[in-house]
């Protein structure tokens, strides 16, 4: 409750699962598809999401707010042999009642757009995901992992548009060396495209470029030592290239030339 406005309970319920079939075709191969339906209740965001907003906007609240549900279908392959793993999957999800902040129309006293969370939208999003790892040599590992992702929403009586804050076309590249039996050493290439397909809300959010944001590259080290069952040490150096990025959706940018040491103990 606030001083203008009273307190809210919210009820939430519905059918969730899954069904899914795994068909192993050869010894190295396998084919699976999978259909399931899920639900998302409203969390506190949702319901307290008052007040003040970015880009001028100001948001009043709504007690009849309710569940999203989604409806996925995923198909994959899977690959497998003594020296490598392989994985490809495609999916796509049909969300209904999807939560989103929406203009009502009106301006309050100081000027400000009034808008409010509903259950307004409906989303399609596709995509693909894939995964690579290859045991080189004895010593030499290497993981390599894409994901491209597509969303379209659209609201009651209005064209279809990009969905908000969606991550571009990303990946990622680890090649690692065992150097010992106690030390690991290895480095990692982290990427992304850019990201200029925008939803009204991501150009009106002052967290996001509204031109889009630029794509990037992180290059970075990494080690390992554990020179007890007990302990493992860790050292990490990232953004070696020192690159000014920031990744789509985020309020801060990446810092630059940074390194963490993370030391666990684990006593046997």
């Amino acid at each position: 409750a606030r001083d203008a406005d009273p307190a809210v309970d919210l009820d939430a319920d519905a059918l969730s699962g899954d069904v899914g079939l795994n068909w192993s075709f050869s010894d190295q191969a396998s084919l699976l598809v999978k259909a399931s339906r899920g639900f998302r209740a409203p969390n506190i965001f949702d319901v307290a999401n008052l007040g003040e907003r970015p880009g001028n906007r100001f948001s009043i609240p709504n007690p009849d707010l309710g569940p999203e549900t989604v409806d996925n279908i995923e198909l994959g392959l899977r690959w497998q042999r003594a020296d490598w793993f392989a994985e490809a999957f495609v999916f796509q999800s049909r969300f209904d009642d999807r939560i989103t902040s929406v203009l009502t129309g009106g301006e309050d006293e100081q000027g400000r757009t009034i808008v409010q969370t509903r259950n307004a939208a409906s989303a399609r999003f596709r995509g693909i995901e894939t995964r690579l790892r290859w045991q080189a040599a004895d010593r030499w590992l290497v993981e390599l992992s894409g994901n491209w992702l597509r969303a379209d929403e659209q609201l009651p009586g209005e064209a279809s548009q990009p969905a908000d804050r969606i991550p571009p076309l990303n990946g990622q590249l680890q090649i690692s060396w065992e150097a010992s039996l106690d030390w690991t050493l290895g480095t990692r290439l982290l990427a992304a495209a850019e990201q200029d397909r925008l939803n009204p809300g991501d150009v009106l959010d002052p967290r996001i470029d509204p031109e889009g944001t630029a794509g990037w590259t992180d290059l970075g080290l990494f080690g390992r030592w554990q020179p007890s069952l007990d302990w493992d040490v860790r050292v990490r150096l990232d953004n070696l290239l020192d690159r000014a990025y920031r990744e789509h959706g985020s309020g801060l940018d990446r810092p630059g030339r940074a390194l963490a040491l993370e030391l666990i103990w684990s006593p046997s």
